[in-house]
């Protein structure tokens, strides 16, 4: 009987290995990145989140860079961006649960023992809360006989995991991947 080989150390990427990579990133790769962190940011939109996908990009490749978030060479780079993203995305989601946020007053800045940076507020404004508010409302209109979607997104809204909303719903991964890609393509064809 053949002996199994041992376990191989995980190998991680330098610095200028990220770096490199980050240099290659195709323009379909980057499309997907923006689109995936722009539906992270939607959602977070409707916690009371001021982060755009910009953003939740750029804490992606912060932390894959400052090596908080450590990019496996066995798994392509834009993959690994997209699993941090969901990663930062999450992690703010959770720290915003049962906080209470309030702007802070740009005239205490003018106080002496004011802090030398000035903080924004965590609070969207109210015409992107309306603007997320309106689309989430036409994507509801468009699948209002495809209540399997709109189950999804209810769960989705309730920061359910995928494996969470085929359990509660009783269906499987197929059924589910096959209508969050209706969801993701209608998306996408309105953006």
């Amino acid at each position: 009987m053949a002996k199994k080989a041992p376990p191989t150390e995980e190998a991680y990427a330098t610095e200028d290995e990220v770096v490199a990579a980050i240099r290659a990133l195709t323009a379909p790769q980057l499309h997907k990145l923006r689109r995936f962190g722009s539906m992270k940011a939607a959602a977070l939109a409707g916690l009371g989140l001021g982060i755009s996908g910009e953003d939740l990009i750029q804490e992606a490749v912060r932390r894959t860079l400052s090596g908080a978030r450590k990019w496996s060479t066995r798994v392509a780079f834009s993959d690994h961006l997209l699993g941090a993203i969901r990663s930062v995305a999450s992690h703010a989601a959770k720290k915003a649960k049962g906080v209470a946020m309030v702007p802070t007053d740009p005239r205490d800045a003018d106080a002496d023992d004011a802090p030398s940076i000035e903080l924004g507020s965590a609070l969207p404004d109210s015409e992107r809360v309306a603007g997320a508010r309106r689309e989430l409302q036409r994507i509801e209109a468009h699948f209002e006989d495809d209540e399997r979607v709109l189950l999804i997104i209810e769960g989705l809204g309730t920061e359910m995991s995928g494996p969470e909303i085929q359990r509660d719903l009783g269906i499987t991964q197929t059924e589910y991947e096959t209508a969050m890609k209706r969801l993701r393509r209608w998306v996408r064809a309105k953006e």
